[in-house]
C-alpha cells in the first residue's frame, strides 16, 4: 500500500471531472456493487441459524473497537447478504429508522413512519440516515419461514486516504476544489446552509489564531476540541456536495518511518494528483503544477476579515509574504529543514498518557507531527545569512523555534508591521520590524526580550556556535547581564543578534502560520490526531484522568470557553455555540450521534518495530500494593 504511486485517479483535474464524479455518485446509488465469488458469502444450505452480513465496496466496514457490531455507510449502497439460506429460498428485509436512542424516553419505541424494503437473499439497499436502522430479514423456504432482527449503525467511516477507492478520493479532491472556487452564500443557495467555503474556513482560523491578545485555538487544551470540531464542519460543507464523502486521514507515521528528513516529500503522497508538490523550486515558492498549482489566497481582504497582512492577503498579519498563492518550502530559515513527520515514538507516548490534560498538550505537539513547519516552510530571514559556516545542532535548535517566539514579539507589540503596503510594493520595504514598534525602538535588545518573555522558552547559541542553557537565572529569576560561559561583550553580542533574528519573521508558507487551512494538507493531519484520540478513548479506561483543569488564561483553552461552531451534531433546538466541555463530551466516539468512525487503528509498522500501541494506561503492580 505504502509504495503505490498516486496517479492512477480515474478522472483528470477539471471541472468537467468533478462534475462527473458527482454525477457517478448519484447515479451509482441506483445499483449494487458487483462482488466477485470468492467475496461473496456461500449460498449452499445449511441448519445454522439464520444471520445477515452488511458490506460494501470495502468489505465489513464495522470495527470491533466501536460499541456496533453491524456498521453501514450512509448514501453507499450496502449489500445486505443472508448467510443461511438456499438457493430456492426467498428472503424479505424491512428496514426502520429509529429515532437515537440516548435522547429517547425508556418507554418510547420506535416509529413505523420510516419504514423501507427490499427483497434478495442478497440485496441492495441505500441507507440516507445517520444512527440506528432496525433491519428484519425474513427468510422464506420449503420448511417454512424463519425472521431475525438486528440493529445497523448507519455513519461515516474515516479511511487513510491511500485507502479510498480512485473515486472516493477524487470525490474528496473536488470537493475541496470546489469550495475554493464557490463562496458562502453561493454556495449555501446550491447545497444548504451547511455549505462553507475555503475563505470562510480560512477566515475562522485566522480570527482565532491570529489575534493580537493570545492565540485562541493553539498552545492549550481547547487545540483539541477546535481543530476537531472545525474538521466535521469542514466535512459537513464537503458531504452538502458529494453525501458519500468523507475528510480522509495521512498516515504520515508511514513516512516517517519509511523516509527520511531529505527523502519524504519525495512520497507518492505528493503526486501532482494528490496533496501536490511540497518542495516547489520557484522564487515565489508556489505549487506550481497539478490539481492545487497556483490555489489562490484572498487578494484585498480588507472588506471580508479584519485580520490580514500588510498586502490585503487573507494571512497571518505578521507574515508579510506578497505571494496570493499557495506556498510551501523545505528550507527553514536558510537551511534546509532537518526533520521529518513524527513517527511510532511519538505515537507510542501519546497512548502513554495518563491524563487529558497531558494528552491534549501530546495531540497538539508530538502527535501534530511537525507537518505545518515542514511543509510550510521559512524564508527571507537573516539566520541563514549571517551564519556562513557549516549546519550545526545549535541552530536548527533555534531555526525550529523562531516564528513561535517572534509571535510573541508580535503580540506584546514589540514588534510591528506596517499597515498598508501597495501589491507592488517590494517585500524588503513591508517588513514586520521591531523597528517599526514604538514599544521596542532605540531599547536596549536584552530588556524587549525580558519585555517579550520567550527568553525562558528559546534556545540560542553562543559565538562558539554552542547551545546556551538558559538565560534566566534560576534564584533569581532574573535575565543574566552576563550569560554565564561568555565575556559582558559576547553576551550584549548574544543579546543583540538574538534580538534582532526575533523582530523581522520573515516569510512563511500557507501550513506555517494562521491560515495554514488554505493547504489540503491541513484538513486531512487533523483527522490523524483525532483518530488517536477515538483509540485512546475507546479504551473506556478507568486509570485515565479526563478532568480539565481550567488554567489557561487565554479564552478558547478553558472547558467552559465557547468554540465557534453551532449544530454540529444537529442536537434538537441547539443553536447556540458549544463550550470546550460539551465538544469534548460530543466528540466522543461511542455516542449515537457522532457522525463517524475511522475504519482501523493499527500501525502494524509500529508494532514490528516494536513500539508499544495500546490504548490502556499501564498501572505499576508495586504502587497498588
Amino acid at each position: 500500500m505504502f509504495d503505490r504511486r498516486p496517479g492512477s485517479s480515474l478522472f483528470a483535474v477539471t471541472g468537467v471531472s468533478c462534475f462527473l464524479v458527482g454525477f457517478l455518485a448519484a447515479y451509482s446509488s441506483s445499483f449494487q456493487p458487483g462482488r466477485s465469488s470468492s467475496e461473496l458469502i456461500s449460498l449452499e444450505s445449511t441448519s445454522a441459524a439464520l444471520e445477515f452480513t452488511v458490506t460494501n465496496e470495502y468489505g465489513n466496514v464495522a470495527n470491533p473497537l466501536y460499541p456496533w457490531r453491524l456498521v453501514a455507510e450512509p448514501f453507499r449502497t450496502t449489500t445486505l447478504q443472508s448467510t443461511g439460506n438456499a438457493p430456492q429460498d426467498s428472503c424479505v428485509w424491512k428496514m426502520v429508522y429509529l429515532e437515537f436512542e440516548e435522547e429517547k424516553n425508556a418507554s418510547e419505541s420506535y416509529s413505523d413512519n420510516d419504514d423501507y424494503g427490499t427483497v434478495g437473499c442478497q440485496a441492495g439497499f441505500q441507507f440516507k440516515k445517520l444512527g440506528t436502522w432496525r433491519v428484519t430479514l425474513t427468510e422464506v423456504s420449503d420448511e417454512g419461514s424463519k425472521e431475525i432482527t438486528e440493529d445497523v449503525m448507519v455513519k461515516y467511516v474515516r479511511r487513510e486516504v491511500r485507502k479510498l477507492t480512485d473515486r472516493d478520493r477524487e470525490m474528496f479532491f473536488c470537493g475541496v476544489m470546489m469550495m475554493q472556487r464557490i463562496p458562502t452564500h453561493t454556495g449555501q443557495l446550491l447545497y444548504g446552509g451547511k455549505y462553507k467555503s475555503k475563505d470562510f474556513l480560512n477566515r475562522m482560523h485566522l480570527y482565532y489564531g491570529g489575534r493580537a491578545d493570545c492565540d485562541h485555538w493553539h498552545k492549550g487544551a481547547g487545540f483539541v476540541t477546535s481543530h476537531i470540531g472545525l474538521t466535521l464542519l469542514y466535512e459537513q460543507a464537503l458531504q452538502s456536495m458529494f453525501s458519500q464523502v468523507t475528510v480522509p486521514y495521512w498516515d504520515f507515521t508511514l513516512e516517517s518511518t519509511f523516509l527520511e528528513p531529505d527523502t519524504f516529500r519525495t512520497s507518492g503522497i505528493f503526486d501532482d494528483t494528490w496533496f501536490g508538490d511540497a518542495a516547489p523550486s520557484n522564487p515565489l515558492r508556489a505549487v506550481a503544477t497539478g490539481r492545487w498549482a497556483f490555489t489562490p489566497t484572498m487578494s484585498n481582504a480588507y472588506g471580508y476579515s479584519d485580520i490580514t497582512n500588510s498586502y490585503g492577503l487573507l494571512k497571518a498579519p505578521w507574515n508579510n509574504d506578497p505571494t496570493p498563492f499557495l506556498a510551501r518550502s523545505p528550507e527553514l530559515y536558510g537551511y534546509t529543514n532537518n526533520l521529518k513527520p513524527s513517527g511510532c515514538e511519538e505515537y507510542s507516548n501519546t497512548l502513554a498518557q495518563d491524563n487529558w490534560m497531558a494528552l491534549s498538550k501530546q495531540l497538539n505537539s508530538a502527535a501534530h507531527g511537525h507537518i505545518h513547519e515542514l511543509l510550510g516552510g521559512a524564508w527571507n530571514h537573516d539566520v541563514g545569512e549571517r551564519i556562513k559556516s557549516e549546519e550545526f545542532p545549535a541552530v536548527f535548535t533555534f531555526a525550529h523555534e523562531v516564528l513561535a517566539e517572534s509571535k510573541e514579539l508580535w503580540r506584546k507589540d514589540l514588534m510591528s508591521c506596517p499597515d498598508y503596503c501597495a501589491v507592488d510594493t517590494p517585500w524588503e520595504d513591508c517588513m514586520c520590524s521591531c523597528k517599526n514598534s514604538e514599544s521596542a525602538k532605540n531599547r536596549d535588545p536584552k530588556d524587549v526580550l525580558i519585555d517579550s518573555g520567550v527568553l525562558d522558552a528559546i534556545d540560542y547559541y553562543d559565538t562558539r556556535h554552542h547551545l546556551i542553557h538558559g538565560f534566566i537565572n534560576e534564584s533569581t529569576g532574573l535575565a543574566y547581564d552576563t550569560i554565564p560561559g561568555c565575556s559582558d561583550q559576547e553576551s550584549h553580542i548574544i543579546y543583540e543578534h538574538l534580538a534582532d533574528d526575533l523582530c523581522e519573521p520573515g516569510h512563511t508558507g500557507d501550513m506555517f502560520q494562521a491560515t495554514s487551512s488554505n493547504d489540503i494538507t491541513f484538513w486531512v493531519l487533523h483527522p490523524t490526531v483525532d483518530r488517536i484520540w477515538h483509540y485512546k478513548r475507546l479504551a473506556q479506561d478507568p486509570n485515565f484522568n479526563e478532568t480539565w483543569d481550567p488554567y489557561h488564561t487565554c479564552y478558547g483553552h478553558n472547558p467552559e470557553d465557547l468554540q465557534p461552531f453551532a449544530n454540529l451534531f444537529d442536537l434538537p433546538a441547539h443553536g447556540i455555540f458549544y463550550s470546550n466541555e460539551e465538544i469534548k463530551d460530543l466528540l466522543h466516539p461511542t455516542r449515537e450521534r457522532m457522525t463517524y468512525m475511522y475504519d482501523d487503528f493499527y500501525w502494524h509498522h509500529c508494532t514490528h518495530l516494536g513500539y508499544e500501541m495500546s490504548n490502556t494506561v499501564k498501572v505499576d503492580e508495586s504502587e497498588i500494593l
